[in-house]
């Protein structure tokens, strides 16, 4: 039997979670583009599977008691990616329509030229491929980015869900 206030809660929980999400994504990006050279944007976009693990094992071990069905945890990420997906895409929106003074385009042209430089590319691909992007429009470059953080919340939802369901009750010390 379903129960729409577990469903409620669950929705609830991820999308708080979906906030936070949000914002590690915001500072990833930002520290992207105005600190570069210490590479830590790319360390918080990879640690996001981790963080979403973390976080739907706090709901199922203080909401839940400790008891996940596989599915539910399954719809929880999901909800999460895409509640977080939507906010980082607002922001993204707002950034580049009102804020970026054509540093985000001097940021990916500075890494197109880096890449053709390790690569040793004599063509320029990412040269040519970054003026794709920094001739679109904010709106378009938001989708692009929002479809691409949806796209990886359903490839990582599985993995994160298989480790941290659980079918029985441990032993469980709520702080």
């Amino acid at each position: 039997m379903i129960n729409i206030r577990s469903i409620l809660q669950m929705q609830a929980f991820a999308r708080l979670d979906g906030v936070y999400l949000a914002i590690l994504w915001i500072v990833s990006f930002l520290s992207t583009i105005y600190l570069p050279e210490i590479g830590i944007g790319g360390f918080l976009v990879l640690f996001t599977p981790f963080f979403v693990g973390w976080r739907l094992t706090k709901f199922r071990d203080y909401a839940l008691d400790g008891i996940i069905p596989l599915g539910r945890a399954i719809l929880y990420c999901m909800d999460v990616f895409f509640c977080g997906a939507f906010i980082f895409s607002a922001f993204q929106f707002f950034y580049l329509s009102l804020v970026d003074d054509g540093q985000f385009t001097s940021m990916l042209t500075s890494t197109a030229i880096l890449m053709d430089t390790i690569t040793g590319s004599k063509g320029h691909e990412y040269t040519k491929a970054i003026s794709f992007y920094t001739q679109m429009s904010p709106l378009s470059l938001t989708s692009i980015f929002m479809i691409d953080e949806i796209i990886l919340g359903f490839i990582v939802t599985p993995v994160i869900a298989l480790f941290c369901f659980r079918r029985t009750k441990k032993n469980i010390i709520k702080h």
